[in-house]
């Protein structure tokens, strides 16, 4: 016969609900951690490297080889391909030399900083926005866009930048796009 200290309360399903939601918050905000660790570690490792270059002449054979041996040293971990590291290396000039080479000034873009909404996206978005997108000011609004995205990790929620249009599906409900941009490129 159950005792009475076995039954469930009626206020359980609502502690059980309480508890789930904590957690998937939680799992949320440590996978947001860990993505602005990585965009920042991906900047300092393409900031070595143009530094690198510009100081001791630094070519393909090095980042070969940096990119063999970070791959050897860290099995476990993806991301440190050849193409991987000229991709970070990419991503470090597109926000400081392309963006001290502008003429109008954009608050956040200061040339020296990873602009904040940068490391609130994936990798693999910004790569999409470098890819596409070569003015520093509009892959900023691209970035600002995907990074007030209510599910960060969804590629729908995502701006995808096609041909100059924007398409995204959520991720710009009502706002229009930057004053800087060319009226023909929306």
């Amino acid at each position: 016969m159950p005792r009475a200290s076995d039954k469930i309360p009626a206020s359980y399903p609502m502690l059980l609900e309480d508890i789930k939601s904590r957690i998937r918050s939680a799992r949320i905000k440590a996978a947001l951690s860990i993505n602005h660790e990585l965009i920042e570690l991906y900047w300092d490792i393409g900031k070595c490297i143009t530094e690198r270059q510009k100081q001791e002449g630094w070519g393909k054979s090095v980042v070969e080889r940096l990119a063999t041996d970070l791959r050897n040293e860290f099995i476990e971990i993806s991301g440190f391909s050849s193409r991987n590291i000229w991709r970070m290396r990419a991503f470090y000039l597109a926000w400081t030399e392309e963006v001290q080479k502008l003429t109008q000034a954009v608050a956040v873009l200061d040339g020296e900083n990873l602009p904040p909404p940068v490391a609130e996206i994936p990798w693999g978005h910004n790569i999409l926005l470098l890819e596409k997108i070569k003015h520093p000011p509009e892959r900023l609004w691209y970035a600002a866009s995907a990074s007030s995205s209510t599910a960060p990790y969804s590629t729908r929620n995502t701006p995808r930048p096609s041909n100059g249009v924007f398409r995204g599906a959520r991720a710009c409900r009502g706002s229009s796009p930057p004053t800087w941009s060319s009226p023909g490129r929306w």
